[in-house]
């Protein structure tokens, strides 16, 4: 199916937003957000383990 070039240009400014970008992954590869999750517990423990 052949793409337009000003569709091409909307998703490309769409998706060229760092946000946008990421949520596009998350809906194709929703082991990111997981991962994301994971990350985000990581910091926080070891936040925790710092300040005692």
């Amino acid at each position: 199916m052949p793409v337009k070039q000003s569709d091409f240009e909307i998703l490309l400014a769409k998706y060229s937003d760092r946000t946008s970008a990421i949520a596009l992954l998350k809906q194709y590869r929703p082991y990111l957000g997981f991962a994301e999750k994971v990350a985000e517990k990581i910091k926080f423990i070891s936040i925790e383990t710092m300040n005692g």
